[in-house]
């Protein structure tokens, strides 16, 4: 695998910290780059992964609860979670 850092969580927070901590990392002239990496707790394994982009976002936040709804609706639509939120409206 090209990337074997994926394959593991901390193989994969390791290789990506000292990046994300780097001073200029964030900066609103950027391309920001979201990853969503879900990984069996058990075995460590990367079970399912979500990446999204967005350019100079006027609002971080705005972006983010869009980016957390559709990463909701996604898993729902691919079975990893249940949607609670018809369940909680009955």
């Amino acid at each position: 695998m090209r990337y074997g850092y994926y394959n593991r969580f901390w193989t994969y927070y390791n290789n990506w910290y000292p990046y994300l901590y780097a001073p200029g990392y964030y900066d609103q002239q950027q391309v920001y780059y979201l990853e969503t990496n879900l990984y069996d707790a058990r075995t460590e394994e990367l079970i399912w992964a979500a990446q999204s982009e967005t350019y100079d976002p006027s609002s971080i936040d705005n972006f983010l609860k869009g980016y957390v709804k559709s990463i909701h609706e996604r898993m729902v639509k691919d079975g990893l979670i249940a949607d609670n939120r018809t369940n909680a409206s009955r």
